[in-house]
């Protein structure tokens, strides 16, 4: 597939002291455009776009969009990328609809709140890259955001209801210019090839620029959450950690979530049964041998936190000088709030925090969470950085007193954990259901907690494992008790964990395990410990998804729709091996052909020798 990409239009919203204006110029050329306030330099080449933007007075810069026409016209799919961890991913076809949620605390909790989803048919938004190609060969175009990251960037408005489709690139610069000051946008890259390939290499160009560095030896470990939520205490977390510790479980960790804080901003601060007990639980986690773990989620407090009630200036605003809201959780009080990072004695408090946690409590690995909020739209104390930038340096402050913690981004805009997490949740919460939850239809939302959605986000951004992060596809759900997943949708969700080879998380009651479901839990950790930092090839990237694989030789064949389908091994990949082995209930059968019916929910895990 061959792409035409036309010049078109550049248009720039900025603000005066006085007024909001925007700039526009149509057809625009490649060299300085010049207006009264601004001095815009474009470059475009075939494989990246590169601009600067230099106000001849101090100007408050919001966005800068560039417009491309795109040809040929007819049978193109689209890839987006989401905002944030949660944030749907996946191909969008002609008839596909990205939901618009509502009310605004649902927006801030799941989208990107500076330029939410349209929720129109055939307008697509991808954030930090999008892909278009052909859907039958996976031919593509990768347009992608390069280092030193600034701003945030969307790629929005493919418009399949049009002969003339366009393709915008939003640079959300939110921060005001100094005069004459040379404003340098992220580049872009513009990348072609088969779709996966070419979003392996995209990352590898980042990998490549920014060097991250990660522990990739705390993979495997237990967590409080999809089975106690927040009603955990001291007893149960170390029954669990004895359990594992008893039965030869070999996990790295032992994670508490949510529930031992008083209120949501008072983290150091906690309730019932973990009063004066912090430290004894760390200690004691690691007399078995396993490393403490705990979650905290930095910027978002409640009304009924001290920060709250007691520091009015450390919240966000908004243009009205009302509080910011992050989301709303009827646990948590309902809605809760986002505290400005711009401000120094903001990051002095989260400091301070985290050598409570890590220090005087002794965990060693931290869950960052809702770290979406630090970047939220707002007026921010320190006008001379973008959201983007408040959010990135205050993660790297966290990095820099974390020292050698495990840490692990979750519910966080992907550019800005790029060098300073381990890890890095890649899709929404996992569930005890499968799909979209009453709430998520009632708020006409498409990026909530959803098993389904879980693994279908842990699968497309798997180009990432290994070159940003760690991957966090969320917890693994063993137990037949306290759940709505059928059989099926169970041992999809643990065929998937366990051959992406990223972290392997378990999430249930451990002490209430059969024998039959502790063998289980020790066969998935078989089967990480082989699938584990495999590159995994997907070839599913424009179309629906049925298949990926990963290097050390696994791969899965799985059906996430609602209706039974057919699923093939791809010829190219079990060309190289000379022995397939089907695993189904604990045998290894070998496989006579490479379609197979799946029925929905349902997928197969197959073992390639060579």
């Amino acid at each position: 597939m061959q792409l035409t990409i036309d010049d078109h239009s550049i248009e720039i919203q900025y603000k005066t002291q006085d007024t909001s204006k925007t700039v526009s110029s149509h057809t625009i050329q490649h060299d300085n455009y010049l207006n009264d306030n601004l001095h815009f330099q474009y470059k475009r080449n075939k494989d990246s776009i590169r601009c600067v933007v230099k106000p001849l007075t101090r100007l408050y810069i919001q966005k800068v969009i560039l417009t491309f026409q795109v040809s040929p016209l007819d049978d193109i799919a689209c890839f987006a990328n989401g905002y944030q961890s949660w944030t749907y991913t996946g191909p969008f076809f002609k008839d596909s609809k990205k939901r618009k949620p509502w009310p605004q605390f649902v927006i801030a909790n799941q989208e990107n709140a500076a330029n939410p989803p349209k929720g129109k048919r055939g307008i697509v938004q991808s954030d930090m890259v999008f892909v278009l190609g052909d859907s039958n060969s996976q031919n593509a175009y990768v347009f992608g955001q390069l280092p030193v990251h600034r701003q945030f960037h969307q790629f929005v408005s493919f418009e399949y209801n049009y002969r003339t489709k366009l393709l915008s690139i939003i640079w959300d610069v939110d921060r005001f210019c100094d005069a004459e000051e040379d404003y340098i946008l992220d580049t872009v890259c513009i990348m072609q090839g088969n779709a996966w390939r070419i979003l392996q290499t995209y990352a590898e160009t980042i990998k490549q620029e920014l060097s991250p560095t990660f522990n990739t030896t705390i993979r495997k470990g237990w967590c409080s959450w999809y089975y106690y939520y927040n009603t955990i205490t001291k007893d149960e977390i170390l029954l669990n950690a004895k359990y594992a510790k008893e039965h030869s479980i070999p996990f790295d960790f032992i994670q508490i979530d949510d529930g031992y804080q008083t209120t949501i901003g008072e983290w150091t601060t906690v309730k019932g049964s973990f009063t004066a007990a912090m430290r004894y639980i760390a200690d004691t986690i690691k007399g078995y041998g396993f490393t403490p773990g705990i979650w905290y989620s930095p910027f978002i407090v409640s009304k009924d936190s001290r920060i709250y009630k007691e520091n009015k200036s450390w919240i966000l605003k908004d243009n009205n000088g009302k509080p910011v809201v992050a989301g709303f959780n009827p646990a948590w009080g309902g809605y809760y709030y986002t505290v400005d990072v711009s401000q120094p004695a903001v990051l002095s408090w989260i400091e301070d925090t985290i050598n409570t946690l890590l220090y005087e409590w002794g965990y060693e690995y931290l869950k960052l969470d809702f770290m979406y909020a630090a970047a939220l739209p707002g007026v921010r104390h320190n006008t001379t950085v973008s959201r983007y930038e408040a959010l990135a340096q205050a993660v790297a402050r966290i990095r820099k007193v974390s020292g050698n913690a495990f840490v692990l981004g979750c519910g966080m805009p992907l550019q800005a954990g790029i060098g300073y997490v381990d890890a890095m949740r890649i899709g929404p919460d996992v569930a005890p259901q499968w799909g979209r939850t009453f709430f998520d239809k009632l708020f006409n939302s498409d990026s909530g907690i959803s098993t389904r959605s879980a693994i279908c986000s842990s699968i497309y951004r798997s180009f990432m494992h290994n070159r940003f992060w760690v991957n966090d596809p969320d917890c693994l759900m063993i137990r037949q008790h306290k759940t709505k997943l059928n059989p099926e949708e169970r041992q999809t969700l643990y065929n998937v964990i366990t051959a992406l080879g990223g972290m392997l998380v378990i999430s249930d009651r451990l002490p209430d395990y059969s024998a039959t479901e502790r063998e289980m839990l020790l066969q998935a950790i078989a089967l990480f410990d082989k699938a584990k930092d495999g590159d995994i090839y997907c070839n599913d990237v424009l179309r629906p998804l049925r298949s990926f694989y990963n290097a050390k030789g696994l791969g899965v064949l799985l059906n996430v729709d609602d209706t039974t389908c057919e699923a093939t091994l791809e010829q190219e990949i079990i060309n190289n091996y000379s022995k397939i082995f089907l695993i189904e209930k604990n045998t290894k059968i070998p496989a006579q052909t490479k379609n197979f019916d799946l029925i929905p929910h349902s997928s197969k895990l197959f073992l390639f020798e060579k």
